[in-house]
């Protein structure tokens, strides 16, 4: 990535991340798995920045990944391996 593509992507990302972070929480309901989502996916919207700065609207294209990687999240092993009321216990904050 060029100096100024990492720039734009690093400014986008700044902006957002208020917006992001409302959006992962929507999703997992735990601001800590919120965080961990958003992270997720400004990796991923580093790594295919020329893509997203290409698409016609930003915000959507990274939303997108965003909403994708709860969803992977959500199928994965460690997810569906967890029982569902420490699950609830860990997210009120419980143990």
């Amino acid at each position: 990535m060029t100096a100024q593509r990492h720039a734009e992507c690093d400014e986008y990302v700044t902006v957002r991340l208020p917006a992001l972070r409302r959006l992962a929480y929507l999703l997992c309901q735990n601001w800590h798995t919120a965080d961990d989502l958003v992270q997720s996916a400004i990796v991923k919207v580093y790594m295919y920045w020329a893509k997203a700065a290409a698409a016609d609207n930003i915000d959507a294209y990274v939303n997108t990944i965003l909403v994708r990687e709860f969803l992977r999240e959500q199928r994965s092993s460690w997810f569906l391996s967890r029982p569902p009321h420490r699950a609830a216990a860990t997210s009120a904050g419980t143990t």
